[in-house]
């Protein structure tokens, strides 16, 4: 039976002492002799060295440790190897690690209570182990759930963990300080062995787990979180505080605005011609109605796509978050209109916004996106005249993409347009390069909801992406929001001019898997851009 103990230069009342002192003044501090270290901002965390007075206790666990059974978790927040709590059954975990978790309860947390001041539970903890190997992270979070007050991490990293090997501890804030969404890393704390990190969970708490680049070094660790004694009202009061003080930033997709009016020829610069064609139309369809999905491979002109890529990497790009949400580069537009050297990127934002664009829609759909759309019309007089049988006597179009269906188009259109309802629709253009990601988190599922639910089309389209691999990131997984870590219902892969279509009601919502360092292997640039594009039917569509 392994017997464990504190390092007795951690637990001397001269040491509690000077430590208290100074982690009260919530100020960054580093100890003369190494002992410790504090971080005052943008929270208070803590970084002691050489937790356990005994080299061997700490091997014997580490082993202990890597012998573990791991389950590979991933979702849009993590990727990682992850055990059981250590004190169920199900984790079967070996005896020594059951006693490093008696240990933390029983010793560590009376300890850390004189440190700090905290009154923590002496009945409840949470302990588990991880392993990062490379690739794996950690994404923006706070630790906010019931119960938890202190969260803990102590590592059994090999020594000499560098810089190029990752996975440092990220203390993440606002670029004002004022306590505002998380919007830069504040701190850094690469994992020592042995060494005991922790901080109290807070509405500021914001940190994550930098991506591990390491080849072949392992980031092991055991962590978990000090529990609130039972019945103290500050657990519920600080979880209480999620409905008033989280995601303060609105997403770009939070408001969905009407369509613009644009010139037809642009359709029709734009747009493969196969996709215009009533014939191939009425395929699509088919397809979409089965599956609520589709790619659509070389959707626009290819030269025009080339001519586009070139005007995208000239173009200024700005980061955008905040990080509890998302974290990829964005285009101004006005800027773009300003100079006056990037037309293309107004062109084709303008036809993913205009009318045309749901009249296509609707037509490769099926979908009541807009009056105009021959599939709509179609579906109307079909329900009209079910009964007598006069369905095949509608307007066909016979595969006719020219001038006739322009005409029915504009005429439509203008016929209409100060009468008939249309949908809705936002999108924005995305340049995605290591360190990108979206979170389920992200509002942007929300559009225009009126209450009762709803179903959104959501439309994204590639480009400068040739010889992407699922191992760099990046791909849009749409999962449940009941069911984060579970398998995505649908996975959208980043291909060269595609567009994919994904139709899916209001709790399905996308998110954009964390780029790595392996897509520096993609291009020069290591770097690719999207379109994406949400529209919704208007709300007397009879959907």
């Amino acid at each position: 039976s392994q017997e464990f103990s504190l390092n007795p230069a951690l637990s001397s009342p001269e040491f509690i002492a000077d430590f208290s002192s100074h982690y009260s003044a919530a100020a960054n501090y580093s100890d003369p002799g190494g002992a410790f270290d504090l971080y005052g901002k943008p929270f208070v965390c803590a970084r002691l060295r050489r937790l356990l007075a005994s080299e061997s206790a700490l091997t014997s666990v580490a082993s202990a440790a890597e012998r573990l059974a791991y389950t590979r978790r991933s979702s849009d927040l993590h990727q990682l190897a992850q055990s059981g709590d250590l004190a169920d059954a199900a984790t079967r975990a070996p005896k020594i690690l059951r006693q490093f978790r008696s240990f933390l309860l029983d010793s560590v947390r009376p300890w850390l209570q004189r440190l700090i001041g905290l009154q923590l539970s002496d009945a409840e903890i949470d302990v588990t182990c991880s392993r990062y190997g490379r690739g794996d992270c950690l994404l923006c979070h706070d630790d906010r759930m019931l119960g938890r007050r202190v969260a803990f991490v102590w590592y059994l990293v090999d020594s000499g963990w560098s810089d190029s090997d990752g996975g440092a501890l990220e203390l993440l804030g606002a670029q004002s300080g004022d306590g505002g969404p998380p919007e830069q890393v504040a701190a850094s704390l690469l994992p020592e062995r042995d060494s005991f990190v922790f901080f109290e969970v807070s509405r500021q708490s914001y940190h994550q787990v930098a991506e591990v680049t390491s080849i072949d070094k392992v980031r092991l660790s055991v962590h978990g979180w000090f529990r609130f004694p039972r019945g103290d009202p500050a657990a519920a009061a600080l979880v209480a505080e999620d409905a008033n003080a989280k995601e303060a930033a609105a997403s770009p997709f939070a408001h969905l605005e009407a369509p613009l009016a644009i010139d037809e020829d642009l359709v029709y610069r734009w747009i493969n011609c196969a996709y215009l064609a009533a014939e191939t139309q009425a395929e699509i369809r088919s397809s979409f109605g089965d599956e609520s999905q589709i790619r659509l491979d070389n959707f626009l002109n290819e030269t025009l796509v080339a001519e586009l890529i070139d005007q995208l990497a000239g173009a200024t790009w700005t980061r955008v978050g905040p990080l509890t949400q998302r974290s990829y580069d964005v285009i101004s537009l006005d800027d773009v209109i300003a100079n006056d050297r990037a037309p293309l990127i107004i062109e084709l934002d303008r036809l993913f916004h205009s009318d045309a664009m749901l009249v296509i829609l609707s037509d490769l759909t099926g979908l009541s996106l807009h009056y105009a759309s021959s599939a709509v019309a179609d579906a109307d007089e079909a329900n009209g005249d079910e009964a007598n049988g006069d369905e095949a006597n509608g307007d066909k179009d016979n595969g006719d993409a020219g001038p006739a269906k322009r005409r029915r188009l504009d005429d439509a259109v203008a016929e209409n347009s100060d009468r008939l309802p249309v949908g809705v629709c936002q999108g924005e253009f995305r340049r995605w390069r290591r360190g990108c990601y979206t979170l389920v988190r992200d509002s942007d599922y929300c559009g225009q909801g009126d209450g009762d639910g709803g179903f959104f089309l959501d439309a994204v389209w590639h480009c400068g992406c040739t010889g992407w691999r699922e191992t760099m990131g990046g791909e849009t997984h749409f999962t449940c929001t009941a069911d984060t870590d579970g398998e995505p219902l649908v996975t959208v892969t980043p291909e060269d001019n595609c567009l994919n279509l994904v139709y899916r009601e209001l709790d399905t919502v996308p998110f954009v898997k964390y780029l790595n360092a392996n897509c520096a292997q993609l291009n020069s640039a290591g770097q690719f851009y999207d379109y994406r594009a949400l529209y919704r039917e208007p709300a007397d569509s009879g959907k």
